[in-house]
């Protein structure tokens, strides 16, 4: 059995080894060890020049340097990119942050961001979609931006789960988020390939899914009330079955 040879952690080519193994940004290799300047790149181009760590291909080296770059002004694609798959608005991604993160970003960093991202690395994002999108955000409240996240979120955690491929156009995620919660409430009982089977038919037919889910979400409602009145009449009629023999006849009873 080879063993893998690894610095001295006493040495700081040593302290720096286990954050350029986990591809921690520089900036925080800096502040968690001390090191800066000089003595920290020495450090970090001796783990690769004696063979501790393999030497990183040029677009690794490229992105590697877009983090460092983007944790140096606050990290906000270092804090966005985890939505950018899920293509959400810049409004929506703000909400995100704040829910999730804690953090205050402005629309027009979010914004940038993006651009930035689609222009330099070539990120897919349908952009006449969600600019549409963004002028139906303005009429939706906070609680409304964030169940659209949190629904997007879910649908992203089943595909990842199931081995599925992340849709790319707006349209199928809001299929796939209104699939999601139909599943949630249990009105209908089908997993995410099934789901995206059913898609696939609906718009062959020229039926929108959620027109479809609408209603099936409304005379799933509607069976609930009337079932729950029904059990509610039955409950009635067992309490007070026996009360007409037990009424008093004379009025000194």
């Amino acid at each position: 059995m080879t063993t893998v040879a690894t610095p001295r952690p006493t040495t700081a080519t040593g302290r720096v080894y286990p954050y350029l193994k986990d591809g921690i940004p520089r900036p925080i290799i800096e502040r968690e060890t001390g090191l800066a300047g000089m003595r920290l790149t020495y450090a970090i181009r001796a783990n690769y020049r004696l063979g501790y760590l393999p030497t990183p291909s040029l677009a690794e080296r490229r992105q590697r340097l877009r983090s460092n770059t983007s944790a140096g002004k606050g990290g906000v694609w270092l804090v966005i990119r985890d939505y950018a798959p899920l293509c959400l608005t810049a409004r929506q991604t703000q909400v995100a942050v704040k829910y999730y993160h804690g953090r205050r970003l402005s629309l027009s960093q979010i914004a940038s961001a993006y651009q930035r991202e689609r222009h330099r690395n070539h990120l897919q994002r349908p952009v006449a979609e969600l600019t549409g999108e963004a002028q139906r955000d303005k009429r939706r409240s906070w609680r409304a931006l964030l169940g659209i996240v949190r629904h997007r979120l879910a649908v992203n955690e089943l595909l990842t789960e199931e081995g599925i491929g992340r849709p790319v156009t707006l349209c199928e995620w809001v299929q796939l988020s209104c699939a999601q919660k139909l599943t949630e409430l249990g009105i209908v009982k089908r997993t995410c390939g099934e789901w995206q089977a059913t898609i696939r038919l609906y718009e062959r037919s020229g039926r929108p899914l959620d027109q479809i889910g609408l209603r099936v979400e409304k005379r799933a409602e509607r069976a609930f009330i009337e079932r729950c009145m029904q059990q509610e009449r039955q409950l009635l009629e067992r309490l007070f079955a026996g009360d007409c023999e037990k009424l008093p006849t004379e009025p000194g009873d």
